[in-house]
């Protein structure tokens, strides 16, 4: 299968604690499964700027029409646009990353346990689902581990994908918000965005 997932290379599912990829009972407006979105279909999107943090080491590739907002103390970024066009009157895109240092006594395993026990306790997210440990190829060399899944929101119909990838001394947090309206391919837009990623460090 050849298109912009080949840099994917395969998928473990998790088996430490006997769970299995669980997919949800139905697909919806509010519910879609990252499986479903693995096509050999793109979104179409060019992504044709690319950003650039030579502080914590890494690039990323993001669709002409949108904008970004850097976090300097936070050491992160958030982009946002509108997911096809304004004049379709579609909602906004919002796409972000978070540097997280990491604590050398953690492993990327539970470091992601920790910041979804904290998001629950916190009442911050809820239905974390679509869990998969990945191997991620950069630059031709299995040289990092990444989670993916999605998130629910508390009180909302807000659904997020997540993908946390860990490099060096530190843990990258990739997060985009699902269109209410497009929720498939505004998925399929942002695990695009998510391989276009390259570090430098």
């Amino acid at each position: 299968m050849k298109n912009i997932f080949n840099v994917l290379i395969f998928f473990l599912f998790f088996s430490e604690s006997g769970c299995q990829l669980q997919k949800p009972e139905k697909e919806n407006e509010k519910t879609v499964s990252i499986d479903s979105v693995f096509t050999d279909n793109p979104s179409g999107i060019l992504l044709s700027k690319s950003y650039t943090n030579d502080k914590d080491g890494y690039s990323i590739n993001y669709p002409p029409n949108w904008n970004f907002y850097e976090y300097e103390n936070a050491g992160g970024i958030d982009f946002f646009g509108h997911f096809k066009t304004p004049a379709e009157n579609d909602d906004m895109s919002d796409f972000g990353i978070a540097i997280y240092n990491k604590n050398e006594s953690k492993t990327l395993d539970e470091f992601y346990e920790d910041y979804i026990a904290e998001a629950k306790a916190s009442g911050l997210l809820s239905d974390i689902s679509v869990k998969r440990n990945m191997a991620f190829i950069y630059q031709g060399k299995y040289n990092t581990l990444s989670f993916l899944f999605t998130s629910k929101s508390v009180g909302t119909f807000d659904t997020r994908i997540h993908m946390f990838i860990e490099k060096g001394d530190k843990i990258y947090h990739l997060r985009g918000l699902l269109s209410p309206k497009h929720p498939k391919e505004s998925m399929q837009l942002y695990l695009e965005i998510m391989t276009t990623i390259k570090f430098s460090k």
